[in-house]
């Protein structure tokens, strides 16, 4: 019977451990979202801040697709008076792009 065996060790000489084994194989954490403005004008769309986990921080704009019930992504900015007026657009005018 042959045996098969592998190593997964950070450096030579630590033992392999539950610990390890769970590093390895973790999501990086996920963005959090601190602030929100939501308009829900001709379709529901928002602007909302997550600090990804680099430490910077993005204004997402986004718009609720209601057959998927998800939010999809429309455009990131720093700015966010120029998310936030996005956010409004798009919700007034749901074929219109922002740039």
């Amino acid at each position: 019977m042959l045996k098969l065996a592998w190593h997964l060790q950070t450096e030579p000489g630590d033992p392999i451990t539950d610990t390890t084994m769970r590093t390895l194989f973790t999501k990086p954490a996920a963005p959090v979202t601190s602030d929100a403005v939501i308009f829900n004008y001709q379709q529901p769309a928002r602007a909302r801040l997550v600090a990804l986990g680099t430490g910077k921080k993005l204004w997402l704009v986004e718009t609720f697709d209601p057959l998927h019930k998800v939010w999809v992504w429309q455009q990131e900015t720093s700015d966010m008076e120029q998310a936030v007026d996005d956010a409004r657009r798009l919700s007034l005018f749901p074929g219109v792009r922002v740039a």
